[in-house]
Order: C-alpha cells, then structure tokens, then sequence
C-alpha cells in the first residue's frame, strides 16, 4: 500500500509541475517523461498487465518506432539518429502513465488550480516584459516586437501559454457560469488577458493556434446557440483588430499578412521547399530520424532569389519533416498511427450532460490543431515541442475512463 500510494504521489505531484517543468527546459521534462516510464513498465510488470500493447494505434507507433531505429543505422549522423529514435518511445509510457495511473493522489481540480496560478503568472510577466522591458526575473526584452518573459533568449513563451492555456479553459469556464456578476467579469477579463498575451509574444503560428482553439471549443460549447457563437466571434475579432494596431504588435502581424501573399518566397517557404527538394532525393525511407538538419546543408541546392535561410534544425511543419526524415514507408505509417488514435478516442467520446465532456473536448482539439497539416509548427520530435501531444493524449485517455470521477 505504501508502494502505491508513494507511486501516485509522485506521478501527481509531476502533474501538477508540468506547467513549472515546460519555464525549466527540456532537461526537466525528459526527467519527467523518464520517470513516468519507469513507474509505468514496472506498474505493467507488476500487474502483468501488457493489454495496451494489443490497441492498434499503440501497435503502429511500435511499428512507426522501430522502423525508425532501423532507419537511423543509415542515416549521416546515425550515432544521434539512433540515440533520438531508440528514446522517441518514452512519449508514448508518458502518456500511457497518465492514462493509466495520473490523478489517484491529487484531483484535476488541485492540479488544474495550480496550473491556472502558475500560466496567469507567466502571461502577467510577459505584460511586465512589454510595458517595462523587463520581466520579474530581470529578463531583458532583446527581440521587439517578440517578448518571450520567463524563458530569456528562446521565443517559446508563446507556444508554451497556448499549448497549456486550453487545458484550464474548462475550469474557467465552469466557474464563469457558477459565480456571480462581479466574479463572471474577473473570471472573463482573466481569460482575455491570457489569450491576448499569447497575441503579445509575436509568436504568429501561437495565436492562430489559441484562436482556432477558441473558436473550436466556443463553437462546441455552444453549438445549438448560433447567436452566442456570432456574437463572441464578433467580440473576439474587434478586440483582436484593436490589439493589433498596437505598434510592435502591428508590425509583428503586417509582416505574417505579407508571408501569406507570397508564401514561396517567405522564409517558410523556402523551408519548406528544401524539405519537398530532400525528400525528392531520399523518398522511400528519407534521411532518417533528426537529420534534416544535416542533409539540407550536403543535398539542397539553392536555387531560390531571396536571401532567407535554406535550411534550419526542421522545416517547421510536421508532415514535410516525417516525409523529409521517414520517407513515404514513415509517412504512411505515422499517418496509420493517427487514424487508429483518433478513431479510438472519437469512439469512446461522449457529449456527457455534466462537465465531463468540458475537459474531453479541450485535450482533443489541441491534439488535431497540432497534427493538422497547415500550421507551421515546431519539431514533432524535439523534448519541449513534442511532449505537448502527449500530454494531450494521456489527459484525453484519462478523461475517457469509463469510472473517471470528475470533482469540480
């Protein structure tokens, strides 16, 4: 008993650090993920409980895995192909982990609270950053108009609030519609007050990120309410064209408008034409794992008229770098992997009559606006980009538990 309960006291107490381990770094969540992993094969082990690996979308990720690790052996860089590919699979005893044992110490509503505090914390400091130039850690504002607070030198702090900012939208929203006038008013200036300083960051691909969610859940939440659905998208897009003509905001967003005029010759464009150009020269398994960064600089030629960056660390798109890294055999499988996932966990979704169904959708949404094929994005494989939809998956696995007990 002191075993167990040892054990979900530290899965939970994780939990509840997640949003601390993100402003920390990637060593922090690697620790995390790494626990998790451990705690979880030995929980299997113990129970002799091997029955998740007979799902069909955890037997293509298997598939998707090793194929990956067979690949990196002819890969240029093989030695960090390996290593990287070989240690991909903690993501999936994470999320598995949370499925399986997250949440038997402390409540979702403890950990969700907690989570609230710590991101209102960091969208304030990036407020601080803006109107003063430096934030509460005496981080210096050196990318205007991009503030990136807590996190120095990496423009993350965008990404970070709105990959964690959907998960305490339901709890935000619950409160909304329990509490009285004055607190309604708080409760909604709170939430406009993260959203928009997702907007502050200049982290576009971040804020379209956080609308689209917010349209999503809005449109889901009132779905037989066509009138409340126009009249907070109308509110949105006046606040939000109001916001944007704050001078560093303006310039910031101006410059997005112009990328998507002339697409092929942005800096996306031409990254994502060296990913098209490297997988035409390696299409069935690709480069292998971790290693656009190196073929881009040997293979890709340049033969464009502007002077942006042929390559990077990824092409900032999720498909172009498995296509690029994995080849068509990758691709196809990786695209297997995500039907069976999502066709798991849209069977086992429900509309519940109660909160339920609040906290479901949100996790869900986040996991298709990340896979979804237009949104540049950061490196699906890396620690801090890639943990995101796991987390996700392990919340939406937890919350489609048939005896899940919500406390609210």
């Amino acid at each position: 008993m002191i075993e167990k309960i040892s054990k979900f006291k530290i899965i939970d107490y994780f939990l509840l650090a997640i949003p601390i381990l993100y402003v920390l770094g990637s060593p922090f969540i690697n620790l995390c993920t790494l626990v998790f992993s451990l705690i979880f094969l030995l929980d299997s082990y113990d129970k002799k409980n091997w029955s998740w690996i007979k799902e069909k979308w955890v037997i293509f990720f298997l598939i998707f895995w090793v194929y990956n690790i067979i690949n990196s052996f002819f890969a240029t860089d093989n030695l960090n192909s390996i290593k990287s590919s070989f240690f991909y699979i903690r993501f999936l005893f994470f999320a598995l982990c949370i499925y399986y044992l997250g949440f038997k110490h402390l409540s979702l509503k403890k950990v969700l609270i907690f989570w609230l505090i710590i991101i209102s914390f960091i969208s304030l400091d990036i407020y601080v950053q803006y109107f003063f130039g430096y934030d509460f850690f005496g981080y210096k504002a050196i990318h205007v108009p991009r503030y990136s607070g807590p996190f120095g030198s990496e423009l993350v702090a965008g990404a970070y609030l709105s990959r964690l900012i959907p998960l305490i939208c339901p709890m935000l929203l619950i409160y909304f519609f329990n509490f009285k006038f004055l607190n309604k008013f708080l409760i909604f200036g709170l939430t406009l007050t993260l959203f928009f300083s997702v907007m502050l960051t200049g982290e576009r691909a971040s804020f379209l990120f956080i609308l689209a969610f917010l349209f999503l859940y809005v449109i889901f939440i009132f779905r037989n309410k066509i009138s409340i659905i126009i009249k907070f998208s109308i509110s949105v897009i006046l606040i939000t064209g109001i916001l944007v003509n704050v001078p560093e905001v303006k310039k910031r967003y101006s410059d997005f408008y112009n990328i998507i005029q002339n697409f092929s010759e942005s800096s996306y464009g031409k990254l994502y034409s060296s990913a098209f150009q490297l997988w035409k020269l390696n299409k069935i398994t690709g480069v292998g794992f971790k290693n656009f960064r190196v073929n881009c600089d040997i293979e890709v030629i340049d033969n464009s008229n502007n002077n942006h960056q042929l390559c990077s660390t990824h092409p900032h798109n999720l498909y172009l770098e498995i296509l690029s890294e994995t080849g068509l055999i990758g691709l196809i499988i990786y695209g297997i992997f995500l039907f069976y996932l999502f066709k798991q966990i849209f069977r086992k979704f429900k509309v519940n009559k109660n909160y339920l169904s609040l906290f479901q959708i949100s996790p869900i949404l986040c996991m298709i606006l990340l896979v979804w094929p237009i949104l540049s994005a950061g490196s699906f494989y890396t620690t801090w980009n890639g943990s995101f939809f796991w987390l996700y998956l392990g919340l939406v696995l937890k919350f489609n538990e048939k005896n899940f007990l919500l406390k609210i």
